[in-house]
């Protein structure tokens, strides 16, 4: 009689002819050989899950677990079975054993990603999400259910660039490329409320009246060949704010986006290093004192500009 590696061989071709049942039976055979075959109960839960017996696959991934306690794979499956058979505790524990074996295992994010949502965690939901497609870029449905999600939560610019992603994986769905166009007019609809805005508020003000002859006695009578050089500092002084305001701008979001990364995926795992929190801290508060000094170099350059003014003034 054939020994119980050679049953799962031939159960495992069935399973990948799609034989289901003729696969359930030979994995069954091979556990009668061995009870304790850990490749026979991860065979005999995936033809019971394409079967549709939850139960039973739950049972022999769990056997797996036991058996195979580092094969992260099987965590992952029975996280994501206990998700479907509404167990969302056991599915994250499970799921986050998973990830703390397998860190690459961009499944484990997924499903992660789904558990939290059915719990309605979307914070959570979406840092999941992101680890996903961050382990694995062409996870098509991880970037459809990130996009979907960022739309539910109104960040429509995020969402829109899933969407895409999305599309770009699989140009045929059309649950995407309808998310996406949902996602963009509701962009184009905040900008348009946005501008209405900004007329309604200039409609309102009222310039003062300033007579002619006034307004000339209050301004400086400015002579480029008399006041060249207080100008040329000025309009100096100016663009260096601007670049500074840039610098500040494009500086503090990038690092806030990386600190907010190291958190999320600090708060994914199932072992919170402190000495990781630590990190990050340090890495929030070192931003925040750029910030600063950014800061700081902004008011300095006011109050040259100030002075620029008032020396062109008096002059």
């Amino acid at each position: 009689m054939a020994d119980a590696a050679t049953i799962c061989h031939s159960a495992q071709q069935a399973l990948n002819q799609r034989q289901y049942e003729q696969a359930r039976e030979l994995f069954l055979q091979a556990l009668d050989q061995n009870p304790d075959h850990p490749d026979g109960h991860y065979g005999l839960a995936t033809a019971c899950f394409l079967q549709g017996d939850l139960l039973g696959a739950a049972h022999h991934f769990r056997e797996v677990t036991r058996l195979d306690p580092l094969r992260a794979g099987a965590f992952v499956n029975l996280g994501a079975i206990y998700n479907r058979l509404g167990r969302y505790e056991d599915a994250i524990t499970a799921l986050r054993r998973g990830i703390q074996l397998d860190p690459r295992r961009a499944e484990g994010f997924y499903n992660l990603g789904l558990v939290y949502r059915q719990q309605g965690q979307s914070d959570r939901a979406v840092d999941a999400y992101r680890e996903a497609v961050r382990v694995n870029p062409k996870m098509t449905e991880a970037h459809f259910n990130l996009a979907n999600l960022l739309l539910e939560l109104e960040k429509f610019s995020a969402a829109i660039v899933h969407y895409r992603q999305a599309l770009k994986l699989r140009s045929d769905w059309p649950e995407a490329r309808q998310g996406l166009q949902m996602a963009e007019e509701a962009v184009a609809e905040k900008q348009a409320a946005a501008q209405a805005a900004v007329l309604a508020t200039l409609s309102t003000v009222k310039a003062p009246h300033v007579s002619s002859t006034a307004a000339e006695q209050d301004l400086p009578r400015i002579d480029p060949r008399v006041h060249g050089n207080h100008l040329g500092e000025l309009h100096q002084l100016t663009k260096a704010a601007e670049q500074l305001s840039h610098q500040i701008g494009d500086n503090v979001a990038k690092e806030l986006d990386n600190v907010l990364k190291v958190i999320s995926a600090v708060l994914i795992k199932t072992d919170r290093s402190p000495l990781e929190l630590a990190q990050t801290l340090e890495a929030f508060t070192k931003m925040i004192e750029r910030f600063q000094q950014a800061q700081k170099k902004l008011r300095e350059a006011r109050n040259r500009f100030q002075a620029t003014h008032n020396a062109l003034k008096q002059a």
